[in-house]
């Protein structure tokens, strides 16, 4: 796996998200792969699917990762 870029970075306090009150700092790094298997840890992440990120989009997403596709979208193209 290859690192590219850090795509977006930031906190969480008391997410609406999280079943708790919890501060989180949170780094999404793009990577690159030539491994097309998805490895699930069946605790945290337990299902997955694959969509285009204007669909993404228009899920009911957490807030922090709603955050990360737009950097990515702004990320990805070229300067």
């Amino acid at each position: 796996m290859k690192s590219i870029g850090v795509v977006a970075f930031g906190e969480l306090i008391n997410s609406k998200d999280f079943y708790k009150p919890a501060h989180f700092i949170y780094f999404n790094v793009l990577c690159k792969t030539n491994d097309k298997n998805v490895k699930l840890d069946k605790k945290e992440l337990t299902d997955y699917i694959w969509v285009e990120l204007k669909q993404a989009l228009e899920m009911d997403l957490t807030e922090s990762y709603k955050k990360t596709i737009q950097e990515y979208l702004k990320f990805k193209k070229p300067v």
